[in-house]
């Protein structure tokens, strides 16, 4: 197989094809499981898979290890450590937004989420629809403690799948909705977090906050579904790996891979199955802030112990895949750049950094939505090195160490 790649294959090292093994309401059947191929998977899910378990335990330990008595105090008394200066202010001049009105939105998105899993062929139980939801707010605090102090956080995708995976094997379209209820509520819910921070420090009444975050979901649901639909009717082999103007569908690719994945997890994690050992993983990221904590304590002038932050580290490589050594190399390149620049420049860093940031987002959005409209969308193409150079790596090729002769197979011959 591939060492990096967004597809799972077969043991005749052919893209996995589902639809050998998948039933009319999209469930697995066992029985062509076992008559087709085991699930075999590239290097950088493993990779993926691996250094998740560790983060998101460790996350969980690093959370009380450096920030326990914090959140015990601000659990018993919400003022503990005073109230920030600017929220005293913008509570001063605005009206705050009732807690009522979270109650009532609250039960709202949760009705039509038990009307979702309930009367759809979803396969997701309302008891699993909970178990999901309070997954979710368990990691809420640890991940807005993360996303806080680092601006990274860990994603729930994979222990989310790997929970339903167990509690509702061989049904696919459960797992999706699982993982999406049990890590996307959250991630929302921190992205909800951050923006009324954000419009407190630009002074925004809450109120008017309230109303524009609904308003936002709302469309951008309705515009998203749309843009997706009349993709589909229009890019010609969208979603393919061999589509002409790059709409390969990487993230897609990779959601519908985990969700056959961790189906079967009892028939490729279990003891004795091929990728068992993943699960010391969850075991390293339960030592390893312990064993930094340690030494951060023990010896508290060494720069290097001092900057070892573990749920980082495990989560840093998280994006491979979709993500590529490619997309990799050039995160580098830049963060050298831009640690250059603040060493060598500081205060211009300080001033502008952000600016800057939000100037290059913006940037690729336009130029993206151009390029689109005015170049690929009327047949037209921009082809030059730049563009075509990272087509010649083994990763985008799907390069093999071993290639089978015809009608050959490899891997273990009993996999159920």
């Amino acid at each position: 197989m591939p060492v990096i790649s967004g597809s799972t294959y077969d043991n005749t090292q052919k893209r996995y094809n589902v639809t050998k093994v998948l039933n009319p309401d999209f469930s697995i059947n066992l029985e062509k499981y076992r008559e087709y191929s085991p699930v075999f998977v590239p290097f950088s899910y493993l990779l993926s898979y691996a250094l998740n378990f560790a983060a998101v335990i460790a996350v969980f330990v690093h959370c009380f290890l450096y920030h326990g008595k914090d959140i015990y105090h601000k659990l018993r008394n919400k003022n503990f450590g005073g109230i920030d200066i600017h929220r005293r202010i913008y509570l001063q001049n605005y009206k705050d937004t009732p807690e009522w009105w979270y109650g009532v939105l609250q039960i709202v998105t949760l009705g039509l989420g038990f009307v979702t899993v309930t009367r759809f062929s979803t396969g997701l139980p309302a008891w699993a629809f909970v178990v999901a939801l309070l997954v979710a707010f368990a990691n809420f605090v640890p991940q807005g403690i993360l996303e806080a102090f680092t601006n990274q956080h860990v994603g729930l995708n994979i222990i989310t799948e790997l929970i339903c995976g167990y509690m509702l094997p061989l049904k696919p379209m459960a797992n999706l909705l699982f993982k999406l209820y049990g890590f996307i509520v959250m991630r929302q819910g921190l992205n909800l977090s951050r923006d009324l921070k954000l419009a407190l420090y630009m002074k925004v009444p809450p109120r008017l906050i309230f109303f524009v975050q609904i308003y936002a979901t709302l469309i951008s649901g309705l515009v998203n579904v749309g843009v997706q639909e009349w993709m589909r009717s229009n890019i010609k082999d969208i979603c393919t790996t061999t589509q002409s103007n790059g709409f390969t569908c990487p993230n897609g690719r990779t959601v519908f891979n985990a969700s056959i994945i961790w189906s079967l997890p009892r028939y490729l994690f279990n003891t004795g199955r091929i990728y068992n050992p993943l699960m010391w993983f969850f075991l390293i990221g339960l030592i390893s802030p312990l064993i930094v904590f340690a030494l951060q304590r023990k010896f508290p002038r060494v720069k290097v112990f001092k900057n070892i932050h573990t749920p980082v580290f495990f989560t840093g490589p998280g994006n491979i895949p979709p993500s590529t050594p490619y997309n990799y190399s050039l995160f580098f390149a830049l963060s050298f750049v831009l640690h250059r620049i603040k060493k060598r420049w500081p205060l211009w860093f300080n001033k502008y950094n952000f600016v800057m940031g939000a100037g290059v987002e913006a940037g690729v959005a336009i130029s993206v939505t151009v390029i689109f409209l005015c170049v690929q969308y009327p047949g037209g193409s921009l082809s030059w090195w730049g563009n075509n150079v990272w087509k010649n790596t083994y990763d985008y090729q799907s390069k093999r160490y071993y290639v089978l002769p015809e009608n050959e197979t490899f891997g273990y011959d009993n996999w159920w």
